[in-house]
């Protein structure tokens, strides 16, 4: 029997062992199947500066954000603690600060906006209130607001606001072109602000605004609302019957005309009409015993990042990586987020271990210089036929990296398990490996403990020689 495996998409665990599609894994981490071939995955590394307080000590950051200045074309690092807020404007730049605490909060929510010509990036948190911090100068002001918002949106060149500490209800709204002025306009309603209250009498509550296309997405922690219309006069807010809540808001993203979010303990896709689960039950067996208590995500580049706890841990210890154009789901180990960025080269993150130092996702290999380790484990192949047994196994391959790298690989059947080693160069050659056992059916398991680049371009092609049972 000559069996090619090749087309490498992603991991899959919804029918159990035996029955994994073509080209999936039923257990893998820290691999790469870009274009299809199977690789390391890109680690990531340090990339700005550890914000340090007057008394010497790093200082925790709770949020992060950034301001993108349109005139100048470079983007601003903003880091929140309960410190202050602070900004940096690149690695090779270093924190300052822009508004000194203390502040009773560090984890804000935040829009970007335009007011007066300026770029402009507008937090709040229920606590502290609300703040802006402008793009011409860097400078922060507080901002008078009718209540203190936990979350914003922008809809229609309003600001919104919601998650007011004893309003679970309401949903404030700005003037339009004017995000600091919420008052009313008696005489012209369409250009005043104002408040819109959406009762639900069950004790659910406002707790994320997400703008979806021509809409605002209002999030409570049990039901989905959406807000359609361009001034008070035409506001509509319906609930979307179907549309289960995020189990962690901050696992809401967008891509296009699409929200991805947490439900269920799946992720799921509400495309603006209904939601649904994108695959139920594919990450089943990775997923058991996960906590999505600090869950968070971010969309960047059509993938769809998610950090959560796995296999009891008290925090963020795993990645989750959607594909969302190739429909492939993978899993990274040991990457610990507390909160993600999309910037504009890349996603960003602070460590749930090193939460004074923010980090580059997807930059160099290995966990900040440090080896990591890699598996591709294939489901039970060869089974369809109970009457044949494989009688010796020949593996052939083409693969290439890091000059010593050591790659392994491992047969298993119902009988025995056997393993090889080789050693890749960076010119890369073609391996040829034996492996004496005998069995019905059986899998592969390629892993290592060095995560330095390398690569299998074309598949393997496994040889055996069936022998009838009778």
């Amino acid at each position: 029997m000559i069996l090619r495996l090749d087309g490498f998409r992603g991991l899959w665990q919804a029918r159990g062992d035996s029955d994994v599609p073509e080209g999936c894994a039923f257990d893998a981490h820290d691999v790469s199947t870009r274009l299809g071939a199977l690789a390391a995955a890109p680690g990531f590394e340090a990339f700005l500066p550890p914000i340090r307080g007057d008394d010497g000590a790093y200082r925790p950051i709770g949020t992060l954000a950034r301001l993108f200045r349109r005139e100048k074309g470079d983007e601003i690092f903003v880091a929140c603690t309960l410190d202050g807020v602070f900004t940096c404007d690149g690695p090779d730049g270093g924190w300052i600060c822009r508004l000194s605490g203390p502040l009773f909060c560090d984890r804000w929510d935040c829009v970007a906006y335009e007011t007066g010509g300026v770029d402009v990036l507008i937090l709040t948190n229920a606590q502290d209130g609300m703040i802006a911090l402008y793009g011409d100068d860097l400078r922060v002001e507080r901002k008078q607001t009718p209540a203190r918002f936990a979350v914003l949106g922008r809809h229609a060149e309003r600001i919104f606001g919601a998650g007011v500490d004893g309003e679970p209800d309401s949903l404030y709204y700005s003037r339009p072109y004017d995000p600091f002025d919420w008052s009313a306009d008696e005489q012209n309603p369409e250009m005043g602000g104002g408040v819109i209250r959406q009762p639900s009498w069950d004790g659910d509550r406002f707790v994320a605004l997400q703008p979806l296309g021509a809409y605002l997405l209002a999030l409570k922690t049990r039901s989905i609302y959406q807000l359609r219309g361009a001034d008070p006069s035409s506001f509509v807010i319906t609930p979307e019957y179907g549309a289960d809540a995020p189990d962690a808001p901050d696992t809401v993203a967008v891509d296009g005309a699409a929200m991805f979010y947490l439900s269920g303990g799946e992720i799921a896709v509400y495309d603006g009409v209904c939601a649904r689960l994108l695959a139920k039950d594919a990450l089943c067996e990775t997923l058991r015993g996960a906590s999505f208590e600090n869950a968070c995500a971010v969309q960047h580049g059509h993938v769809y990042y998610l950090a959560l706890a796995l296999d009891g841990s008290s925090y963020n210890d795993a990645v989750i990586e959607y594909d969302i154009l190739r429909e492939t789901f993978m899993l990274r180990r040991g990457v610990c987020v507390r909160a993600f960025l999309e910037g504009a080269d890349g996603v960003y993150f602070t460590s749930s271990l090193d939460p004074c130092r923010v980090y580059r996702y997807g930059a160099g290999y290995g966990r900040d210089g440090l080896p990591a380790a890699f598996a591709w484990t294939t489901g039970w192949l060869g089974g369809d036929s109970q009457r044949k047994r494989k009688d010796g196994f020949v593996i052939r391959f083409f693969a290439e990296g890091a000059d010593g790298l050591c790659l392994r690989l491992a047969v298993q059947t119902e009988r025995g398990r056997l393993e090889r080693a080789v050693t890749l160069r960076p010119e890369g050659r073609t391996y040829r490996l034996r492996f004496p056992l005998r069995g019905v059916r059986f899998r592969l398991c390629l892993y290592g403990e060095d995560n330095r680049p390398w690569r299998i371009p074309g598949g393997l092609e496994v040889h055996t020689d069936d022998e009838n049972l009778g």
